[in-house]
């Protein structure tokens, strides 16, 4: 479990704070939930495994 956040905009507005939560599971999908805190947006996101890197 991944707590996330992000911050976004362009050069003329600072406009987005979002925070989330995200499960990886060991097979190599995901699925996450994030919030916009100023724009008052939900996402739900998935994701699978592109490559993997070698533990060393």
């Amino acid at each position: 479990m991944l707590l996330t956040g992000g911050v976004g905009g362009n050069v003329n507005q600072f406009s987005s704070i979002r925070l989330g939560l995200q499960f990886v599971s060991a097979k190599g999908w995901a699925v996450g939930y994030d919030y916009d805190l100023l724009q008052n947006v939900h996402s739900v996101n998935v994701g699978v495994r592109l490559f993997g890197f070698d533990k060393k």
